[in-house]
Parts: structure tokens; C-alpha cells; sequence
């Protein structure tokens, strides 16, 4: 087997680059709502020294999928106009 090189599409999100669109905006939802969180002191200190989302699991499920439609909503917004 040799290596090869192709080109591809690669999305950027969160800080990171992803393959697909759905991960680099389920990124970029998280960050937002880590940041709100942050902004909101909801976050806490655990032993180790880790910081942890004092927030309802249920809540920050439902927010980074609301968000992350709302990142890909506004992507493909974008790409039509370019």
C-alpha cells in the first residue's frame, strides 16, 4: 500500500478541524455553551482540579443541538450566497 494525497473538505469549529459539517458545528455549540456558562458562573471545581458544568444534563443536550442547527443553518446560509 502506498501513500497518497487527496484533497478534501475540511470544517473548522470549536478550535478544531472536523470532516463533517455536523461535527465542527456540534463543536462550535458546545464552546458557545461552555462560554455562557462561564459568563453565568455556572461552572465548579471537582477534586482533581477539573472544571465541571453545574448545569442539567438535559439542558445542555437540548442547547448544543439547538445550537449546533442554528451553526449549520447559518453555514449553508453563507455558502449559497458565495
Amino acid at each position: 500500500m502506498s501513500v497518497t494525497a487527496e484533497i478534501a473538505v475540511v470544517y473548522r469549529g470549536g478550535g478544531r478541524r472536523w470532516l463533517s459539517l455536523e461535527a465542527a458545528c456540534r463543536a462550535e455549540a458546545k464552546k458557545a455553551v461552555r462560554a455562557r456558562a462561564w459568563a453565568a458562573d455556572m461552572v465548579t471545581t471537582d477534586e482533581q482540579g477539573r472544571d465541571r458544568l453545574s448545569i442539567p444534563q438535559d439542558w445542555y443536550v437540548r442547547m448544543v443541538r439547538t445550537l449546533a442547527h442554528f451553526h449549520k443553518s447559518a453555514f449553508r446560509r453563507r455558502a449559497v450566497k458565495a
